[in-house]
């Protein structure tokens, strides 16, 4: 794997079209863990073209007030 210790990982939002929606749900929550497990202290997320659209501006910023991140131990 690559070497993210002490960096800051980026990452595309989502996951592949057409999968089951459980597994899309842990798929887009452990990108986050797993950079977390091999040291990255940061996660950035950019959203791909298809989210670009107003409706998915929409859903991201709605969730602007939310917690974003978290420090390392």
């Amino acid at each position: 794997g690559l070497d993210v210790a002490g960096k800051i990982v980026v990452v595309l939002g989502g996951v592949p079209a057409g999968l089951d929606s459980e597994l899309a749900a842990s798929l887009g929550a452990s990108k986050a863990a797993a950079a977390a497990r091999m040291g990255a202290v940061g996660l950035l997320t950019v959203a791909p073209a298809p989210a670009q659209t107003t409706e998915g501006w929409n859903r991201m910023s709605s969730a602007a007030g939310m917690p974003a991140y978290r420090l390392a131990n």
